[in-house]
């Protein structure tokens, strides 16, 4: 299968104080890095960066931090690809970015990831397109309404799936 890891997956598979670390284990048990394939948006590293300050409010010490920033800059070299449409002026991202801050109150950072797995899903030739997020809050629970959106401005099926690391 085809997965798209939005970034609360990767403080989930690399921080064991986070809520969906448990979640993040079982899902990368059941679908493991050798048997399919997964990508992500450049823009996550920026998101993690911003949320390094929620994690060191946790009050880990230095050694912590490193170690979880080790295994996610470890997690990104295993990724097939880290996507940037909105830079590379792909038609329709301005919109679709704008669609998705709309739909669900996401800031630009956080609705330029899931743009991008939009136009992941809908370019590439994959196996059941999955963007896999942490977030049921925004993004699962507005899933139906960004994808329809984003078919009207593709005018074409998007395939991706939206689903809950728990869900999977």
């Amino acid at each position: 299968m085809d997965f798209f890891l939005d970034s609360g997956i990767f403080l989930g598979i690399c921080d064991p104080e986070d809520n969906h670390n448990d979640a993040c284990k079982k899902f990368l048990i059941k679908y493991p890095l050798h048997t399919n394939n997964y990508s992500t948006a450049q823009m996550v590293k920026t998101e993690l960066r911003r949320k390094r300050l929620e994690i060191i409010k946790k009050g880990y010490n230095q050694t912590v931090l490193r170690l979880i920033e080790q295994c996610i800059n470890t997690w990104f070299r295993l990724m097939k690809e880290m996507l940037k449409y909105e830079e590379e002026g792909y038609p329709n991202v301005v919109y679709i970015v704008e669609d998705i801050e709309r739909k669900t109150g996401y800031n630009r950072q956080d609705a330029i990831i899931v743009a991008n797995s939009l136009v992941w899903s809908y370019e590439k030739d994959l196996d059941n397109p999955t963007l896999v997020t942490t977030d049921f809050k925004h993004l699962v629970r507005n899933a139906e309404k960004i994808i329809e959106q984003s078919e009207l401005r593709f005018s074409d099926v998007i395939p991706l799936k939206i689903k809950p690391v728990w869900g999977i």
